[in-house]
């Protein structure tokens, strides 16, 4: 990597590249001495070899050198190049790397294979005007001129990362280097681009042209299985270094989420998902029953709806009155701590979904406890290759539950992705960084078949978090877990929120729910 490098001319042209105190030199042949100057950020450097070509222009047409070559070695760059004799004359100063022979670049062309290095694809261009002959050091400051791309990775899949390609990108600039201007060339190909990997099985990195592209990540495993993802659209500008923070699993294939840290070059901030990827688990988007939604590969490798399902199934309708007797669906509600008022609008549906009791979701008739096998992890209503998600796989999360129609006691898992020691369960902020994307849409509450059913009223009071705030403050998301079945009752597992001033983040654990309870589902991916 390259950046702020500062150029001094004596009887050969030399460039320090890592001290920053000036260096007094002896006059060779009277010309000037050496007292460069450098800026250094990270580990920037030129490597040994490497060339750049200079031009020095007098005015009006004139160049006093042209592409002159200067070659990198023991922290110098040094050429054969010695002041012009006339002390009051100006001049510019204009170089790039990487040096061709055959002149400075007008177009170039950035490596389809940067697999042993970027620096061959890495165009650096610097200018300096209103130079004279002196004694003082001449300061010139290079820049990269393209796009840096750098793809962190997480690897889940237990099998070593073969290749990570970047695809959907032209290659060739049109170049002005006395500008030091590029522009995406109108007549280039779009190629794949193969990666360096800066660190093993976890960075790599990539050099494009500046363009604005909707670029596709590529991760090949050895054992020959392709893990594909979109990126959104993005103007990619010239200088600028995007960060792609890339999490793979066997399970749950590809998901691109927003992270890393921008370094040497300019700050040009993250690149997120765009729509699908074109192997199974890929997806940071679904399309199902005409509505497009959000979802989130977390860390442990599960995917998830990072959305509250809004799937009305045919012959269904949804109902505002949360003590209609014939409804399986209900509206999501605002509540104020005394009322509550259903929510009827597009905007709220697609933030908050719908409220589902069991009938609904499983998409059945009646239930019954000799097909409890068969509800647990069943698709329901979810999309194909998804289902509604089952205790374990909300416990995995929360890390704490009440007992179960196995257990017959709590159950703490101090493991669990969201667990928070201080709150004995899985916090809501936690939830919420890690990408689940917490939605308080509150429950249509029943507790048993002749109990009149009712929206909670409780709205959120005691929290640090703006967003929840005035929100309801009880919540059921949905499991396909049975838990048991009395002469008035028929219960399922949920996952419920609580909100006091011990938990002013939220807490979320496992309980139970009659049900006819009306509750959030989130769909979660198949395992492969």
């Amino acid at each position: 990597m390259k950046k702020f490098y500062f150029i001094a001319l004596g009887a050969a042209l030399l460039i320090s590249a890592c001290d920053k105190t000036p260096v007094e030199t002896e006059p060779v042949n009277g010309t000037i001495t050496i007292s460069p100057l450098l800026t250094r950020v990270s580990d920037l450097n030129f490597d040994e070899g490497d060339q750049i070509g200079l031009t020095i222009s007098m005015g009006g047409g004139t160049n006093y050198v042209e592409n002159a070559p200067l070659t990198f070695a023991d922290n110098v760059f040094s050429g054969a190049i010695t002041w012009y004799g006339d002390t009051e004359a100006v001049s510019d100063f204009i170089a790039y790397y990487p040096y061709n022979p055959a002149g400075a670049p007008e177009t170039f062309t950035v490596q389809t294979d940067q697999s042993e290095g970027v620096s061959p694809s890495d165009l650096i261009i610097g200018t300096e005007t209103g130079i004279k002959p002196t004694e003082s050091a001449v300061g010139m400051t290079f820049r990269h001129k393209l796009t840096k791309i750098v793809v962190n990775m997480t690897n889940n899949t237990g099998s070593d990362i073969t290749s990570v390609v970047l695809s959907g990108s032209k290659t060739t600039a049109d170049v002005n280097v006395a500008e030091a201007s590029v522009t995406v060339a109108a007549d280039s190909e779009t190629a794949d681009i193969t990666t360096c990997e800066t660190e093993n099985d976890k960075t790599y990195a990539a050099i494009i042209v500046p363009q604005e592209a909707a670029l596709t990540v590529k991760v090949t495993t050895a054992d020959s299985k392709e893990y594909t993802q979109n990126l959104e659209t993005k103007n990619y500008v010239s200088g600028g270094q995007y960060t792609v923070t890339a999490i793979v699993s066997a399970a749950s294939g590809i998901q691109i989420s927003v992270d890393g840290e921008i370094v040497d070059w300019t700050d040009e901030g993250e690149v997120g998902p765009g729509e699908g990827g074109d192997t199974p688990g890929g997806e940071n988007t679904i399309e199902y029953g005409g509505v497009t939604y959000k979802a989130v590969t977390l860390s442990n490798g599960q995917t998830w709806m990072a959305e509250p399902l809004r799937y009305v199934p045919e012959g269904m309708t949804v109902s505002s009155d949360p003590a209609a007797a014939d409804a399986h669906i209900w509206y999501p509600y605002s509540t104020d701590g005394t009322t509550t008022t259903a929510l009827t609008d597009d905007a709220s549906i697609a933030k908050n979904g719908y409220l589902y009791d069991m009938y609904a979701a499983l998409d059945v008739a009646e239930l019954s406890a000799d097909k409890v096998a068969e509800y647990e992890g069943a698709q329901g209503i979810c999309p194909d290759g998804w289902h509604i998600p089952t205790w374990q796989e909300y416990y995995d999360l929360c890390g704490y539950s009440n007992k179960t129609a196995t257990v017959n006691t709590s159950q703490t898992n101090p493991d669990a992705l969201f667990y928070d020691s201080a709150y004995g369960g899985g916090s809501i902020k936690k939830f919420n960084e890690g990408g689940w994307n917490f939605v308080l849409s509150g429950v249509r509450m029943k507790s048993n078949f002749t109990a009149t059913p009712s929206y909670q009223k409780t709205k959120v009071t005691s929290t640090t978090d703006p967003d929840l705030a005035g929100k309801p403050s009880i919540n059921y998301f949905m499991t396909s877990t049975f838990y048991q079945e009395g002469t008035n009752n028929f219960q399922f597992m949920c996952l419920a929120t609580t909100f006091t001033s011990l938990y002013p983040e939220g807490r979320a654990t496992m309980m139970f729910a009659h049900c006819e309870t009306g509750q959030q589902l989130r769909c979660i991916k198949d395992a492969e």
